[in-house]
């Protein structure tokens, strides 16, 4: 989930931190981590050969965004 500023706050806090900003020391930034098929089992006949994220919304401003993939097997020795 996105934090919400209301618009005084996020005023506020850019105008705070606006030198550290120009400097590059600090980025305004939010991490989203979302889990999807915690349980997935690849079909050896049909591999899985991509993956494809669609945003569908004109009022996020998406700079930077990293698709990780962490497997987990068990079974295996």
């Amino acid at each position: 989930m996105l934090h919400y500023k209301s618009w005084l706050l996020q005023t506020l806090d850019t105008l705070v931190y606006a030198p550290l900003f120009v400097t590059g020391l600090v980025e305004q930034a939010q991490v989203v981590e979302v889990e999807m098929y915690s349980d997935y089992q690849e079909d050896s006949y049909t591999p899985t050969m991509g993956a494809v994220i669609e945003i569908q919304t004109r009022r996020i401003e998406i700079y930077k965004a990293q698709l990780q993939i962490h497997a987990h097997f068990t079974g295996i020795r």
